[in-house]
């Protein structure tokens, strides 16, 4: 099962690319593979309190109207019953305490968010 999620923080790209790794290890126990500021990858791990068995998370981050624009793309193994949603909340709300501003949620497409370079 794949998932797409959007959010966009009135914050530079750095200050979120950062939160989101501490948030990766801190809150999540991951050592994630980073491409700074553009991606930060991990495993997901057999989850009882999100329902997973497995699966991958890659977040992608870019520029965007002076804000940054975050994607997060679960790849779960399973093909139903995944709290994928349960999972980004409790990961939002940790960067967004990181960082000290609410994010708004978008509806992007994923293929031109991964594909875009400029994000104006």
């Amino acid at each position: 099962m794949r998932r797409d999620v959007f959010h966009i923080y009135p914050a530079r790209i750095d200050m979120v690319y950062n939160a989101y790794k501490r948030a990766a290890v801190e809150k999540f126990g991951k050592n994630p593979e980073c491409k700074p500021y553009n991606t930060i990858v991990y495993g997901l791990n057999f989850s009882m309190k999100y329902n997973m068995n497995g699966g991958g998370l890659h977040i992608h981050l870019k520029p965007m109207q002076g804000s940054t624009a975050v994607a997060l793309r679960f790849s779960v193994a399973q093909a139903v019953g995944a709290r994928y949603g349960a999972y980004d909340r409790d990961m939002t709300l940790y960067v967004e305490s990181i960082l000290g501003v609410k994010s708004t949620p978008a509806n992007l497409n994923i293929n031109d968010f991964i594909q875009s370079k400029s994000g104006n």
